[in-house]
């Protein structure tokens, strides 16, 4: 009965240091992919002209929007669940 337990004990023990340091060994190999990888992200602008979305009434930038220019109009596409457009002459 003893030994039993003894093996029983030992076994979970053994598992929990093996996954312990199985973590350890992944997070240092993902970090180091990680760094490898890591390139400048391209900054968003901040500021500049905001536009009111006439349905919900929030104000989205058109720095950052996506724009469409279709002939003389151009089109400043906001995104919300209707997804309005604001258009005027160029």
């Amino acid at each position: 009965m003893f030994r039993f337990l003894f093996y029983l004990i030992t076994t979970v023990i053994m598992i929990s240091v093996t996954k312990m340091v199985a973590g350890v060994v992944m997070k240092l190999i993902g970090a180091w992919f990680q760094a490898a990888r890591s390139t400048p992200q391209a900054s968003v602008p901040v500021g500049g002209e905001l536009k009111k979305d006439p349905v919900c009434g929030t104000f989205v930038s058109t720095a950052t929007s996506v724009t469409k220019v279709v002939g003389a109009l151009r089109s400043i596409s906001v995104l919300s669940s209707a997804a309005i457009s604001f258009e005027h002459n160029v």
